[in-house]
């Protein structure tokens, strides 16, 4: 897959990572589950990411 991902930079995603990386120091390991925005992610480029999945905000209630 050559195919580049594109995130939306404000919104939140429950990430999984394949392998282990380090973003500005900090480790994300594999078997864990992380809330990170979509411009970390596009800056991950060429990470092995398991699953990236959006997370919905709640609407406000009317």
């Amino acid at each position: 897959m050559s195919e580049k991902l594109k995130y939306a930079p404000d919104q939140m995603y429950s990430v999984r990572v394949a392998k282990v990386v380090r973003f500005k120091g900090t480790p994300l390991r594999p078997r864990h589950t992380y809330q990170l925005r979509g411009r970390v992610l596009n800056e991950l480029e060429g990470v092995a990411i398991k699953s990236a999945d959006l997370i919905e905000e709640p609407k406000d209630a009317v």
